[in-house]
C-alpha cells in the first residue's frame, strides 16, 4: 500500500502510525515537502494514527492513501485517529504457467493508485504459450507501466507482447494506474485497445519514462514498440551500524544480504549486488522490535532506515538506473591532504592517498549532470594533482584554498522543450531526429507544452511539422532558452538544428588559461603564485553567440552559453593589468550581456561588431567594497569613476533612487570622480563609501573627485561544533570559509579572515538539512546560529569595525522573568537568569544607534533589577513595562546639559512594546560633542529618550 505524507509548517513534529507501528518517526521530517512509504498491509481494515509532540496538530499537513487525504483539519491537539480500508480488488495480477496455455488471475475495477505486478519473461502472442520459468526469479527486468487515463476509461485494454494487462472495462474514469511489469531483456511491444473504436480520448501509458498513446484519438488499437535492458547494475549497499547491531538484519527483494546476529556495533559494511534497472524493495529487519537504534542503509548516496526507531520490520523502495563511471585521480606532492566528494557523497576520504600515485575508483553514476568537490585539507589546493573522468582533467589550476567544485556529465542531456501555440494549433506536430514527439490533432490554441528528452551532447535537428501546409502562425518552439519557428509562417515542414553542450566552469581551456597565466608571472619561472580571480559572465539574449578570451587564453567558447544565465569562472592570474577580448560570432554585439571582474562590469556598452577589448587588473591583495549611488534630480546626467574604471554610465539611472556597487580594490588611496553631463552637479545626490558620503556639495560643473581609503580588519571568528560537524560549512560573503566535511564534532576552530568595515553576510550551511545541532558561529563576541536546528542554510548579517561594549544585568526578584536583546539579538534568554545575580556580557557594537530591549516574561517589570552598561544603569524602574531614560545621562561628566538635551532630541527611538532604550555608541569624547552639536538639527523628541555611551 502506498502512502503520502504532506507537510506544512512544524514537520518535525510530525509523527505516524499504522495499526500502531510506527511508520514516520517524530524528528525526522522537513517543512513542505511529500514523502511517499510502501506498506504492506492485509485487505480490510486498518488504522492510522497522526502524532504531534508539541501538540498543535498538523499544521496543514495530511496523509493521503489511496487518494483519500485525512489530517488536513488536524489544526490542534497531538493525535487524531483514521481509519481506512484495503479491499480486495487491490490485489497481484499476475501470468501464470500452466503447460501449454496461460491463465490471468482476474482483477475487479481498479482503486486509484492501485499497483499490481505481472511477471513476462519473453516476447508473447496472443494464443501462444508462455515461457516456464515465469517466476520473478527469471532473468526479467521490473518495469514501471503507468496509465493515465481522461474519459472512458472503461474502454480501455492495454497487452503487453500479447498478454492482458488492462482488461477492458476495468478502468475508471480520470486516473493514474500503476503496474509493475517484470520484462525479459530486448524489444517487446504495447497494443493500446478501445473497445468501441474512438481511440483513448487523450488518456496515455507510460513506460520506462515514456508517454504512448497522447495521439491515440481514434480507431480500436495502436501498436508501439520499447526496448528493455537486459544488463544488471553493479550496485553498493552500506549498512553503518549504531547500537545494537547483532539485532539488524537486511533483505533486498526478499534476499538476505545482512542476518540478523552478524554485525557488530558502530561499523560500516559494504556489499555489491548486481540488480537490474528498475525498483527494488530493501526490508529492514529488528529481533527485538526497537527498530534500527540510529543505524542507516545507504543506496546511491541516498540515506534509508534513519527514521526506523520503533517496531520489527520496516520497508523502503528505491530504484537502480546509474552507470559506471571511472575516474582517477593523479596526486603530486601533498597527496595526503586531498579529498573527493562526488554529489556530495566521499569517494576519496583526505589522509587516504599518497605522493606521485594514479589512484582508480569507479562509481555508479544517473545518467545527467553530476558534481565533484575536490577538498584540500591544508588551504593550498592539490599541487598540481587533478581528477580525470572521462577523459577531462579537473583541478589543475586548483593551486590554493580548501575546496573547488566542477560538474560534469554522464550519459544524455536532459533537454527541456516548450511548444507556445497561437491559432490552429491542431495542426502543429513536432520530430526531433526523426522521432516522433508531437503528432497534429494532440494541441490545441494559445496553450504552452513542454517535454523532456535526454538527448546525447552534439547536433540535434527539430522538424516543426504543419499539417494544413501554412505554418505555425506564429507559435514557436523553445529549446534552451533559444526560439525556433517563430518564422514558420507557410508550408508543411521547416527544419532548424541545435547543438547541445556540457559546459563545466573549468574546463580544458579554463585549465589553459590558468597555465598561461602562470607562465606570465615573476620572471617567467611560474615561482610566484597567481590570484584566484572570479569572473562572472551574465547572458541575456543570443548567449550562445559569447565567447571570451583571457591574454590570448579561451575562457568561453562560442555556442557554449545559454540566454538569461550567470556563469562563474575562476582563473588564476598574476598580479596587474590584464587583457579580456570579448567576441560576438554573429557580429551584431553582446546584447547587453556582460563580463564583470572585481565587481566591475565589462561589455554592456558592445552593441555591434564581431570583438571588444577590454583590459582589467588582478589585484593580490583586494577587498570587497561596497558603495551606493544615490540620485535626486538629475540622474540621467551622472556618472561614475573609481580610479579612471567606469563604475556608472551616464544615462544609466533613474531620479530618486539609490543604486548598489561592489568593487574589489586593494588596500590604500582610491580616486572616485564624480560626472556630470549637464555641468550642473549631482544635486544633492551622493556616493557613500564606507558609510562616508561624498559629493552632497557637487552642485556645480562636470567633474567633482574625492580620495577615500580602502583597508580591512583582521576578524577572528570560532566556530563551536556539536553533533555532526562534518556536515557544516561556512561561507563569509560569498567565499567558502569552511568547507562541508572537513570539522569534527565538539570542537572549537579559530579562522581570521580580513574583512572591509561594515556590514557582512554569513551564510550557515548544513549538509543534510537538520542544522547545526546547537553548534554556533562566534564573531565579536556574539553567537550565531544556536537557533539553526533545521534546514540547510542560515544568514546572518555582522558588523566589522565594532566597539567592544561591556554589560552587565543584576536580578533581583523574579530573575527567571528577565531578558534582553541587543539590536534584536537575544543576550539573555528569559528563564536562563536566577535572582540577586549579576550576568557579565561583552558585545562588539557598531558606532551608531542601537536598542536594548529589557524584557518580562510575566509582564511586570524587572523588579528594581537593572542592565548597566559601560557604567551607566538602565530599567531600575522598569515596574510595569515602561522606561524613563532622564537618569542615564549623568555618568557622561562633561557634557553640558543644552548637550543632553540636544543627544535626547536627536537620538530617541519610539518604544514599541516592552521597555526599549536606544543606545548611542560613540568613540570618544569629541565625535560625542560634534554629532550632538552639529548632526542634530530637524529632529523632533518623544517621550522615550536614547543616550550616548
Amino acid at each position: 500500500m502506498i502512502m503520502t505524507v504532506t507537510s506544512t509548517i512544524g514537520a518535525n513534529e510530525i509523527g505516524l502510525l499504522i495499526d500502531g507501528t510506527e511508520i514516520v518517526a517524530m524528528g525526522s521530517l522537513a517543512n513542505h515537502q511529500v514523502y511517499t512509504y510502501s506498506v504492506c498491509l492485509t485487505v480490510g481494515a486498518h488504522m492510522a494514527a497522526l502524532l504531534d509532540s508539541y501538540g498543535d496538530g498538523w499544521h496543514g499537513g495530511y496523509l493521503t492513501i489511496n487518494g483519500v487525504d485525512y489530517g488536513k483539519e488536524f489544526l490542534g491537539g497531538a493525535s487524531q485517529t483514521h481509519t481506512f480500508i484495503v479491499p480486495k480488488r487491490v490485489a497481484n495480477l499476475q501470468v501464470k504457467a500452466v503447460g501449454q496455455h496461460h491463465e490471468v488471475q482476474s482483477l475487479g475495477q481498479h482503486d486509484v493508485r492501485s499497483v499490481s505486478t505481472i511477471y513476462l519473461d519473453a516476447p508473447h502472442v496472443d494464443g501462444l504459450d508462455v515461457a516456464a520459468n515465469s517466476a520473478k526469479g527469471g532473468q526479467c527486468v521490473d518495469t514501471d507501466v503507468t496509465l493515465h487515463t481522461a474519459a472512458w476509461g472503461a474502454e480501455i485494454g492495454l497487452r503487453i507482447d500479447g498478454t492482458a494487462i488492462v482488461p477492458q472495462g476495468s478502468l475508471a474514469n480520470d486516473h493514474e494506474f500503476l503496474f509493475t511489469v517484470c520484462l525479459s531483456g530486448g524489444e517487446h511491444t504495447a497494443k493500446l485497445e478501445d473497445s468501441y473504436g474512438d481511440g483513448w480520448h487523450g488518456a496515455y501509458v507510460t513506460i520506462n519514462g515514456v508517454d504512448y498513446g497522447k495521439e491515440f484519438l481514434t480507431g480500436s488499437s495502436e501498436f508501439h514498440s520499447f526496448t528493455i535492458s537486459s544488463s544488471c547494475i553493479n550496485t553498493i549497499l552500506t549498512v553503518t551500524t549504531a547500537t545494537r547491531g547483532n539485532e539488524i538484519g537486511l533483505k533486498i527483494d526478499g534476499n538476505v544480504i545482512f542476518g540478523m546476529g552478524t554485525l557488530q556495533d558502530n561499523q560500516v559494511y559494504t556489499n555489491t549486488m548486481c540488480l537490474t534497472a528498475g525498483t527494488h524493495e530493501a526490508e529492514f529487519e529488528d529481533l527485538i522490535g526497537d527498530g534500527w537504534h540510529g543505524a542507516f542503509l545507504t543506496i546511491g548516496g541516498v540515506d534509508y532506515g534513519k527514521g526506523f526507531l520503533v517496531g520489527t520490520v520496516v520497508r523502503h523502495t528505491f530504484s537502480v538506473s546509474c552507470v559506471d563511471t571511472l575516474m582517477m585521480i593523479t596526486t603530486a606532492t601533498w597527496g595526503n591532504e586531498i579529498g573527493l566528494k562526488i554529489d556530495g557523497n566521499e569517494v576519496v576520504a583526505q589522509g587516504s592517498l599518497g605522493n606521485y600515485q594514479i589512484y582508480t575508483f569507479s562509481v555508479c553514476l544517473d545518467p545527467g549532470n553530476h558534481e565533484a568537490k575536490l577538498f584540500d585539507s591544508y588551504g593550498d589546493g592539490w599541487h598540481g594533482g587533478y581528477l580525470t573522468i572521462g577523459g577531462v582533467d579537473y583541478g589543475k589550476g586548483f593551486l590554493t584554498g580548501t575546496v573547488e567544485t566542477h560538474t560534469f556529465l554522464i550519459g544524455c542531456i536532459d533537454t527541456t522543450l516548450t511548444i507556445t501555440t497561437m491559432t490552429w494549433g491542431t495542426e502543429i506536430g513536432l520530430k526531433v531526429d526523426g522521432d516522433d514527439i508531437v503528432l497534429p490533432g494532440a494541441l490545441t490554441d494559445n496553450m504552452v507544452s513542454t517535454y523532456t528528452l535526454c538527448l546525447n551532447p552534439g547536433v540535434h535537428e527539430a522538424t516543426l511539422v504543419d499539417s494544413y501546409g501554412d505554418g505555425w502562425h506564429h507559435g514557436y518552439l523553445t529549446i534552451n532558452g533559444e526560439y525556433y519557428g517563430a518564422d514558420f509562417l507557410n508550408g508543411t515542414s521547416m527544419t532548424s538544428t541545435f547543438n547541445l553542450v556540457q559546459v563545466e566552469a573549468e574546463n580544458q581551456f579554463l585549465t589553459k588559461a590558468k597555465e598561461v597565466a602562470a607562465e606570465q608571472q615573476g620572471d617567467g619561472s611560474g615561482g610566484a603564485p597567481c590570484i584566484d580571480t572570479v569572473i562572472t559572465v551574465t547572458t541575456t539574449i543570443w548567449g550562445n553567440e559569447v565567447g571570451i578570451k583571457i591574454d590570448d587564453a579561451e575562457l568561453v567558447v562560442q555556442g557554449t552559453l545559454k540566454n538569461n544565465q550567470e556563469y562563474k569562472f575562476n582563473m588564476c592570474l598574476s598580479a596587474g593589468t590584464h587583457v579580456a577580448k570579448l567576441e560576438d560570432s554573429y557580429g551584431d554585439g553582446w546584447h547587453g550581456s556582460y563580463m564583470s571582474v572585481g565587481g566591475v562590469d565589462y561589455g554592456k556598452e558592445f552593441l555591434s561588431g564581431a570583438v571588444s577589448m577590454i583590459t582589467f587588473s588582478a589585484s593580490s591583495s583586494c577587498v570587497e567594497t561596497t558603495m551606493t549611488v544615490t540620485t535626486t534630480a538629475g540622474g540621467f546626467e551622472m556618472g561614475l569613476k573609481i580610479d579612471d574604471i567606469e563604475l556608472v554610465a551616464q544615462g544609466s539611472l533613474a531620479n530618486d533612487q539609490v543604486y548598489t556597487f561592489t568593487m574589489c580594490l586593494s588596500i590604500g588611496l582610491h580616486t572616485a570622480a564624480l560626472l556630470d553631463s549637464y555641468a550642473d552637479g549631482w544635486h544633492g545626490g551622493y556616493l557613500t563609501i564606507n558609510g562616508v558620503d561624498y559629493g552632497r556639495d557637487f552642485l556645480t560643473g562636470t567633474v567633482a573627485t574625492h580620495q577615500f581609503t580602502v583597508s580591512c580588519v583582521s576578524t577572528t571568528m570560532t566556530v563551536t561544533t556539536k553533533s555532526w560537524g562534518p556536515e557544516i560549512g561556512l561561507t563569509i560573503d560569498g567565499t567558502v570559509i569552511i568547507a562541508e566535511g572537513s570539522l569534527y564534532n565538539f570542537q572549537v576552530y579559530t579562522y581570521t579572515v580580513c574583512l572591509s568595515s561594515g556590514s557582512h553576510e554569513a551564510n550557515l550551511l548544513d549538509s543534510y538539512g537538520d542544522g547545526w545541532h546547537g553548534g554556533f558561529l562566534t564573531i565579536g563576541g556574539v553567537d550565531y546560529g544556536k537557533e539553526f536546528l533545521t534546514g540547510t542554510m542560515s544568514t546572518h548579517t555582522f558588523y566589522v569595525g565594532c566597539i567592544d561594549t561591556l554589560m552587565k544585568i543584576t536580578t533581583t526578584t523574579w530573575g527567571s522573568e528577565a531578558g534582553l536583546a541587543i539590536d534584536g539579538n537575544e543576550l539573555a534568554a528569559q528563564g536562563s537568569l536566577s535572582n540577586y545575580q549579576e550576568y557579565t556580557y561583552t558585545v562588539c557594537l557598531s558606532p551608531g544607534v542601537h536598542e536594548a530591549n529589557l524584557l518580562d516574561s510575566y509582564g511586570d517589570g524587572w523588579h528594581h533589577g537593572y542592565l548597566t552598561i559601560n557604567g551607566i544603569d538602565y530599567g531600575r524602574d522598569f515596574l510595569t513595562g515602561t522606561s524613563q531614560l532622564k537618569n542615564a545621562w549623568a555618568a557622561i561628566e562633561k557634557m553640558s546639559a543644552d548637550a543632553r538635551r540636544a543627544a535626547i532630541a536627536a537620538y530617541e527611538l519610539p518604544r514599541k512594546g516592552g521597555a526599549k532604550s536606544s543606545i548611542k555608541i560613540f568613540s570618544d569624547e569629541e565625535e560625542v560633542t560634534q554629532l550632538l552639536l552639529d548632526g542634530c538639527k530637524g529632529r523632533t523628541a518623544s517621550p522615550s529618550g536614547s543616550m550616548p555611551v
